[in-house]
């Protein structure tokens, strides 16, 4: 199916360059899931990310991974347990307020938080970031445990945002040594706890200079925001990653030119598939316009975030996460909420949210 592109306005148009992963094209005439947009196929049930069967909302009648039930208006928080490698005691352990939620960033700057328990959305404003390149659009985020959502930008940055205050500052990453030496522009990037240390840690997927290769798997440094490319093979597509308090790492990889997108589970030190799934259950993208995606994990769910070019705003999706692990495909169903116009590109969960049942 051949892709036409349209005229964006500026914010829109930078989402094309060479490290954007195209998080948004324009598709012409009836196209399934198999044709690629802001990403990839329609056919696959990709609402960005995870969302499963059933209800939109997640059991709170009993607590969940030692968590308090969850109720409307209420923040629970939660000690994090430090594991075996942490060797300074005097690092925060507690999450802080309101960061067990998934917050969402919108082509328009947008950051929404979104409650699965409810569910609902809560727009809480549009961040001031310090951006060189004023047409540059947010197309990525992960949230850290201290409540701030790290945003990815189509200029090649990333910006820290804080949750409460929509404060901004750019993070040194962007700049990192280690980053350009290996030529690698950020795509997407999710805070996970790793196994081998106990503390939360910024695992990334990139593209190679000019975007020749996407999916390729590095690491940031919460702290010194440092940049650590991993020797791992390029994972493919233009995948989303997101992580979660048990060490867990989740792909949305949509493709290139197959008419299936996939779901992985990826092992944090190196990457490798553990399992996968092909996805179904997203509405298909027909005609031309803005093709977005994103997903997150929360509570034994993956939701996912689709906005197919012929519709006017994002529809959210999920599985279950535990099906990852089970048969070939596994189908999406759509979660009932109005997103308010919302055309949502980047999805972030922190290591404080509920992790439910994965297995």
């Amino acid at each position: 199916m051949k892709r036409t592109r349209p005229t964006f306005s500026p914010r829109q148009e930078s989402a094309f360059s060479p490290h954007s992963r195209w998080r948004a094209w324009a598709l012409s005439s009836p196209a399934t899931l198999g044709s690629l947009g802001r990403v990839v196929p329609v056919s696959v049930a990709l609402s960005v990310v995870l969302w499963g069967m059933g209800a939109c909302s997640s059991e709170t009648d009993s607590p969940i991974d030692g968590l308090t039930p969850i109720d409307e208006g209420t923040d629970p928080v939660e000690p994090i347990e430090p594991g075996p490698g942490v060797t300074d005691p005097s690092r925060p352990s507690v999450c802080a307020a309101g960061s067990q939620w998934i917050y969402l960033i919108d082509i328009n700057y947008r950051l929404v938080r979104f409650r699965p328990d409810v569910p609902s959305l809560e727009v809480l404003g549009e961040p001031e970031c310090p951006r060189e390149d004023l047409a540059a659009t947010p197309y990525a985020m992960s949230v850290s445990q201290d409540g701030e959502a790290w945003v990815s930008y189509t200029d090649q940055r990333i910006y820290r945002v804080e949750i409460d205050t929509l404060e901004c500052r750019a993070t040194s990453a962007a700049d990192n040594d280690a980053r350009i030496a290996a030529g690698r522009g950020f795509t997407t990037l999710a805070f996970s706890l790793d196994p081998a240390t106990g503390r939360e840690r910024v695992y990334t997927l990139g593209s190679s200079e000019g975007g020749g290769e996407i999916g390729l798997p590095g690491y940031i440094d919460p702290e010194t925001e440092a940049f650590s490319p991993s020797d791992a093979a390029s994972i493919g597509g233009h995948p989303e990653i997101t992580g979660n308090r048990a060490g867990r790492l989740f792909v949305f990889a949509p493709p290139r030119s197959s008419p299936e997108s996939r779901v992985l589970e990826v092992a944090p030190a190196s990457f490798s598939v553990i399992a996968e799934q092909t996805l179904l259950g997203l509405e298909p993208s027909v005609g031309e316009g803005i093709l977005t995606w994103a997903f997150a994990n929360w509570d034994g769910w993956i939701y996912f975030f689709w906005k197919p070019a012929q519709a006017a705003a994002s529809s959210i999706y999920r599985i279950p996460a535990a099906d990852i692990r089970r048969g070939s495909s596994v189908t999406a169903e759509r979660v009932d909420i109005d997103t308010q116009g919302l055309a949502i590109v980047g999805a972030g969960v922190s290591i404080c949210a509920p992790t439910g049942t994965l297995i």
